[in-house]
């Protein structure tokens, strides 16, 4: 599976570059604002409900999915919190650091709030989820639309971000809701802030400050709102002063709610390694440039679960997807690349120290709110092509991200299926710290790497009266199911 990132990456790289060319091709002159669009109106409408539609059909049968490593954690933390006493338990959340090395308590609350309407009920779950994501899609729409894009643009930016093929992880996944309702806020904030930039006023800045403070409460994932609004400014034509004035506060904020979060964890916090030393420390300029200018790109570009197989119809379906690739790096004159590339790159220096992910995309759920990014700047590329070329063109890229969705999907869906199977059998184990060997992950889905006593738990709370007789169990890896212990 090497050689298949290494062929990305370089394939990326070169269509990157053969568009920052071609951008700079013919002169241009830097714009004072972003021509923001007029407000939504009939047209809009329909193109965004088109969207929900599209988003619905893809994610429907996703939701069906059984819970997976640590959604039984976040299940059983939703159920045991609602079992405890008292308004401080809510108090508690925004005044104490997660014993995980995080500090997200609106993410926290977020899930424990489903409990007493979701239960154990994984559809339920997932349903909230795919909700988020399908607002997520629209405000993709409506910021592509207030920066200048065609409405055709707007809508392919939308559609491309709904069925990005990076997103399972995230939007299938319970314990994804972090990175989801985190890139709500930080959306939510960047349009606020245009708008701020293009006509002043306090009820702008108030929105743009509060959903970035949310953002940032939620995960740590929305301290990329202030450098995308930096990017942002420095995309438009204004003197440094004025764009320093706009910007400042916000990083200002940013920078008190890290201090907050500093304090309360007694350091930066975060994943550690082995030796529990924090992994951001670890990170080294090389591993740092790998990150964010060779692996982010390639699975962006190609966001295809590999470890799966690489069956002939999707090899067909990304050689044509490259072709088409080739055709708007050869033809398009993108306006928005810069700003888009630096959308991606903002988005990607909080999780950094993570970003080296493999063909099998595990941890592809951090690459949600960088994606956004990218999807502007393949519907910048497909805007700037005549329109004889834009519409194959765009048809391709579409279709190639339904089939690479729908294929991630297949195989969380086979992991999940297994992962209920295991988690019963498990159960019904009168000493179910004997059974060995399950995995982690399988083709880079989460399957336990966390979990095994909580889904005992939940198991037999939901059956109760269900027979346990004690177990002698190990994982075959050949066959991939617990069978008995030789």
């Amino acid at each position: 599976m090497r050689q298949i990132l290494n062929l990305e990456t370089a394939f990326a790289v070169a269509v990157l570059v053969a568009l920052l060319w071609r951008r700079d091709a013919e002169p241009s002159e830097p714009k004072a604002g972003f021509s923001a669009a007029p407000g939504i109106g009939r047209g809009d409408i329909a193109r965004m409900a088109a969207v929900a539609l599209l988003t619905a059909l893809a994610y429907w049968h996703a939701a069906q999915l059984y819970f997976l490593s640590d959604d039984f954690v976040l299940v059983n933390m939703a159920r045991a919190f609602h079992a405890s006493a008292g308004a401080g338990k809510y108090a508690v959340m925004f005044t104490r650091g997660g014993g995980d090395g995080f500090f997200r308590p609106l993410g926290y609350l977020s899930l424990f709030g489903m409990w007493p309407w979701a239960g154990f009920d994984p559809a339920r779950w997932h349903a909230v989820a795919l909700s988020l994501h399908i607002v997520n899609a629209l405000l993709v729409y409506v910021l592509a639309a207030t920066i200048g894009s065609t409405r055709t643009g707007a809508w392919l930016a939308s559609a491309l971000f709904a069925m990005d093929g990076a997103h399972p992880e995230a939007v299938a996944w319970v314990a994804g809701r972090f990175d989801v309702l985190a890139a709500m806020f930080v959306l939510v904030s960047l349009i606020a802030f245009i708008r701020l930039w293009e006509k002043p006023s306090a009820l702008s800045g108030a929105i743009a400050a509060l959903a970035m403070t949310l953002g940032i409460l939620t995960k740590e994932s929305a301290y990329a709102a202030p450098l995308m609004m930096l990017v942002l400014v420095a995309s438009n034509k204004a003197s440094w002063a004025r764009r320093m004035r706009f910007v400042a506060p916000f990083f200002a904020l940013a920078a008190a709610l890290f201090s907050y979060r500093w304090a309360l964890q007694g350091g930066i916090g975060g994943y550690v390694t082995a030796a529990g030393t924090p992994q951001i420390f670890e990170l080294s300029p090389v591993s740092a440039a790998e990150a964010l200018l060779l692996r982010l790109w390639a699975v962006l570009f190609f966001p295809v679960d590999w470890a799966a197989g690489a069956r002939a119809w999707l090899v067909t379906a990304a050689v044509v997807y490259a072709a088409v690739w080739v055709a708007v790096a050869m033809t398009a004159r993108a306006r928005r690349a810069g700003l888009a590339l630096g959308f991606v790159l903002a988005a990607a220096l909080p999780p950094v120290q993570q970003l080296l992910i493999g063909a099998d995309l595990e941890k592809a759920r951090l690459l949600y709110l960088p994606s956004v990014g990218f999807c502007l700047l393949a519907a910048a590329a497909l805007e700037g092509m005549r329109i004889e070329a834009r519409i194959p063109a765009s048809f391709g890229m579409l279709a190639f991200s339904a089939i690479v969705l729908m294929h991630n999907l297949s195989v969380r869906e086979a992991v999940a299926g297994k992962a209920r199977t295991v988690c019963e059998a498990v159960a019904s184990c009168s000493n179910p710290e004997a059974v060995r060997g399950i995995p982690g992950s399988i083709d880079g889905v989460y399957f336990f790497a966390n979990g095994i006593p909580e889904c005992v738990r939940l198991e037999r709370n939901q059956h109760p009266d269900g027979p346990q007789h004690a177990c002698s169990l190990a994982w075959d890896e050949k066959a991939r199911e617990l069978r008995p212990a030789p």
